[in-house]
């Protein structure tokens, strides 16, 4: 049988693959594909015979005048209409009209339209970015990439609480308002807990003003702090009662505060402290069972860092927010698990014998299934602030010993008094005795005893008097020296500051240039994105997994090609990394 030359072979320039499989082609179609191949050829023949596909072929031309091309498609169209596509790996000359062409077929561009895609490991891959509402998709497998030793701050917010307003707390032991029946009392309160002690607040400014305070919707106006301060020291009610006075930011209570004004809820009375030698108003708790949060909305969790066009770029290690005190106390804080687009900060406090405050951001690291306890197990990952913040206390030994023995010094002063009356009655009744009997020396010595009895009880009231005045000019002492307080507050480091911090530029945009070429590191089973950009995708995966009614060397070409990993370009711009790659 004859068989009739019926072979087309395109010898093609200037087709931007090679055999290396890095770069290939992605078309829709299967004309669309062979319309691009035909407008790349430099020498077309019609009267080849069977094209053998074992990698070689004679082609009627001088070896000079195919130096150009570097690509070949065939068809036989006796047998199938199927196009063949070749990498072309070597011209051989065999004489001045003839060249021998090596070719190595493109299994991808070959079999492109019959291969069955699986799901398979995949390593990277160019995913999914943005979501419709333009927060980042988000992929935090680790890179392994190098991105610098050091960070940028691109902001600070400071939050306080109270904004400007701090509050003294008085723990005391015993009451200190109120009448004398109700002064000096033990009245134990629930205080978070059942406690024995006595709680009295002071709201007020570090520039030493208080502001200004309702209760149920009544203004009380407050005693400056400097006249608290002075009371605790003078007041005999305040020595040895004050167990202990610390400054706080929050009393684990979201009162109202509209910069002027903080209301105090009904859980407080307004009272004064007073005796005889000084006076302040303030408040006093009477009962708080639980203590309540304070929410603070921050902005967008991603406020403060640079635009990036690589969304993993907002993603832990390459930003990162911190809460810290600037005392020592820091937490870690990655974007990307915050629930919310926004970060909202919650503040939880309590009034205990010392200073705690802590800070957390809302359903960090939280799913549906944990909202039920969500602000328990949120402190899994708060600030908590309890460096000591302590007020000096000063303890005056006159008002001490004036306070604690005020009864004795009484019954000891009326029986002075008491002794001096006897002696003196006694004295004039032995007198009187002495001049009945007509006794001029008893009468004289009944006078000396009354003039003794006067000056003895005169020596007993100045001794006793004597000793109130050495106490008088022992210098106060302190009997607790306070903590860090002059320092943090003189300094400013108040509340909690959230400090964000990213990658420096120089890194962003050496992995921004990688990501773009690259994609993501997913390290999932799943069918690879082939598709999902504009102008390219990168697909790498482990074991790809895919079938067809295709020869089992190319099979295995295939495979090869997606495991060591291929850039698939949607058009004829191979390399072009300069063009925007947004998702489809």
């Amino acid at each position: 049988m004859i068989v009739i030359p019926n072979t087309e072979v395109r010898l093609l320039f200037s087709v931007p693959l090679n055999n290396n499989y890095e770069h290939q082609l992605t078309f829709n179609s299967k004309s669309e594909q062979s319309s691009f191949f035909y407008n790349k050829t430099a020498h077309a023949f019609t009267d080849f015979t069977y094209v053998k596909e074992d990698g070689t072929l004679k082609v009627p031309r001088g070896r000079n005048k195919l130096y150009n091309c570097n690509y070949i498609m065939f068809r036989n169209n006796e047998f199938t209409d199927k196009w063949f596509y070749a990498f072309i790996t070597k011209l051989e000359y065999v004489n001045p009209d003839t060249t021998k062409v090596h070719f190595e077929i493109d299994a991808y561009q070959s079999w492109m339209f019959e291969i069955n895609y699986h799901q398979s490991f995949v390593v990277r891959e160019h995913t999914q970015r943005w979501n419709s509402d333009g927060s980042p998709v988000i992929n935090t497998v680790d890179e392994g990439l190098n991105y610098g030793t050091d960070y940028e701050t691109v902001l600070v917010q400071q939050h306080v609480p109270f904004d400007d307003v701090f509050f003294l707390v008085m723990v005391c032991t015993e009451t200190m308002h109120g009448g004398s029946a109700d002064k000096g009392l033990i009245k134990p309160v629930l205080n978070g807990s059942p406690q024995p002690l006595t709680y009295y607040i002071h709201p007020f400014r570090m520039n030493g003003t208080t502001p200004k305070t309702t209760w149920q919707g009544t203004e009380w106006t407050l005693s400056s702090l400097n006249d608290v301060l002075k009371g605790l020291y003078k007041q005999e009610g305040a020595v040895n009662n004050v167990a202990a006075l610390y400054v706080t930011e929050f009393l684990g209570i979201d009162m109202s505060y509209d910069g002027t004004t903080i209301a105090f809820p009904s859980n407080f009375d307004p009272v004064t402290i007073q005796d005889g030698t000084s006076m302040f108003n303030t408040y006093y708790l009477k009962d708080l069972p639980n203590y309540g949060g304070k929410m603070k909305w921050l902005g967008s969790k991603y406020l403060g860092y640079a635009n990036v066009t690589e969304s993993k770029l907002l993603m832990y290690p390459y930003t990162v927010t911190l809460l810290t005190d600037l005392k020592g106390d820091t937490v870690e804080i990655k974007n990307e698990y915050i629930q919310d687009k926004d970060l909202i900060l919650m503040t939880k406090g309590s009034m205990g014998v010392s200073n705690k405050v802590s800070y957390h951001v809302a359903n960090y690291l939280m799913n549906e299934s944990d909202m039920e306890n969500a602000g328990e197990v949120a402190m899994e990952h708060a600030l908590i602030n309890n460096n000591p913040n302590d007020v000096p206390i000063v303890t005056d030994l006159l008002s001490a010993y004036l306070q604690g023995n005020r009864n004795s010094l009484a019954t000891q002063t009326q029986q002075i008094a008491l002794n001096s009356i006897m002696r003196t009655v006694g004295g004039g009744m032995s007198t009187i005795g002495s001049a009945v009997g007509r006794n001029p020396v008893g009468v004289a010595a009944g006078v000396g005893e009354m003039a003794t009895a006067g000056v003895n009880s005169y020596f007993q009231l100045q001794g006793l008097m004597s000793k109130q005045k050495d106490l008088e000019t022992v210098p106060p002492s302190l009997t607790k020296m306070g903590g860090n307080t002059a320092f943090d507050y003189g300094n400013g480091l108040k509340g909690v500051y959230i400090v964000k911090k990213q990658i420096t530029a120089e890194y962003r945009k050496k992995l921004s240039g990688f990501f773009k070429m690259y994609g993501y590191k997913v390290n999932e089973l799943k069918m690879p994105n082939f598709k999902t950009r504009q102008h390219w995708n990168y697909v790498q995966t482990v074991g790809m997994n895919l079938t067809g009614n295709i020869p089992a060397d190319d099979i295995a070409t295939l495979k090869n090609m997606f495991n060591n990993g291929v850039t698939l370009w949607h058009g004829d711009w191979i390399g072009n990394y300069d063009l925007g790659n947004g998702e489809l």
